[in-house]
C-alpha cells in the first residue's frame, strides 16, 4: 500500500534507503552531536533539575534555530535528504 500510494505520486517524493547502521547519514546524529557539544552535556543541572526536561529545552532551542536545522542539511553526507 505505501509504495502504491508513493507511485501515485509521480515521482514527488523519493525513497532513499540507507545501510543499517550509517550514522554519518542520519541527519539526527547532527542534532546529537549539537547536543554533545554545546547543549545538555555542557552545563551543570541546577538542584531540582531534571536531564529530561533540561534536554527538551534544548531540544525546543535547536527546532527554533532554523538557520542551524538548515545547516544540518547542507553537511556533505546528507545533503540527499535535503533535497
Amino acid at each position: 500500500k505505501v509504495m502504491a500510494h508513493i507511485d501515485s505520486l509521480e515521482g514527488m517524493i523519493e525513497i532513499v534507503f540507507l545501510p543499517a547502521y550509517a550514522p554519518d547519514l542520519n541527519p539526527d546524529e547532527l542534532v546529537w552531536n549539537q547536543m554533545r557539544n554545546m547543549g545538555t552535556s555542557k552545563k551543570p543541572l541546577k538542584k531540582g533539575e531534571s536531564l529530561k526536561n533540561r534536554a527538551i529545552v534544548d531540544l525546543e532551542k535547536i527546532r527554533r534555530n532554523k538557520k542551524l536545522v538548515k545547516s544540518f542539511f547542507k553537511e556533505a553526507t546528507v545533503s540527499f535528504a535535503a533535497a
